[in-house]
């Protein structure tokens, strides 16, 4: 799966080659590695009419074979990941309890001075394993996002994509009629738009029967934007 730098490219590739990457055991495999809690910070989504607006698409992208959807509990956007919580690191994604809190302490003074962020819901597109509905801003969640991982000394993040989690496909899907529902919902713009006021510092439990059933999202501290 190539790295994209636009949502035009990212629809582009898919369009016309490319698959949605199916959320197998072996996908997760690939990623968790048999680790169990992914730490990132994260905005969850709480107005209506974008919720509603989720529920509607879901419904659709639900008649082709092999999409599921996401649920309203795992409605979220992703400012920046934190990595997998781990007794004894070893890996680069990896860190203890206690480096995740300090990250947390670090990371709140940020949080304080930083203004909302206003996104414009766009188009549905597929990132990954994931059918999302693209966001669009000033450029202000990006950077916040790097800001985040400075304070950590974490490598900067690729170019940053923000979307909300649709659906996933948990077997092959049919191609086409994957695609002509993606082509006729992308003929339908959502025309919304919504404010992110708090990051939450959350874990995602990646246990019980991940990947057939979505993470727990479990919150470990709000921070509000206030500047």
């Amino acid at each position: 799966m190539p790295e994209f730098t636009s949502f035009d490219e990212a629809w582009r590739w898919f369009d016309r080659e490319g698959d949605i990457v199916v959320a197998d055991d072996a996908w997760a495999d690939s990623w968790a590695h048999g680790r169990a809690q992914y730490l990132a910070f994260i905005a969850r989504v709480e107005d209506r009419a974008v919720i509603d607006a989720v529920e509607r698409i879901r419904r659709r992208l639900t008649t082709v074979a092999g999409v599921v959807p996401f649920t309203d509990d795992y409605l979220h956007v992703t400012l920046a990941g934190v990595g997998f919580q781990v007794l004894r690191p070893w890996r680069p994604d990896e860190l203890t309890r206690e480096q995740a809190i300090a990250w947390g302490e670090r990371a709140a003074p940020l949080f304080q001075r930083s203004a909302p962020v206003t996104f414009s819901v766009g188009l549905p597109n597929v990132l990954g394993e994931a059918i999302v509905l693209e966001l669009h801003d000033d450029g202000r969640w990006e950077a916040l996002g790097r800001s985040v991982s400075d304070i950590a000394g974490r490598p900067a993040p690729g170019r940053v994509l923000p979307h909300l989690p649709v659906a996933r496909c948990l077997e092959p899907p049919d191609r086409m009629a994957l695609r002509a529902t993606l082509h006729a919902l992308r003929s339908e713009p959502q025309r919304l738009s919504f404010t992110i006021r708090r990051i939450e510092l959350a874990r995602l439990w990646l246990v019980g029967d991940f990947p057939r059933e979505e993470p727990e999202l479990e919150t470990l501290r709000r921070y509000g934007l206030r500047g």
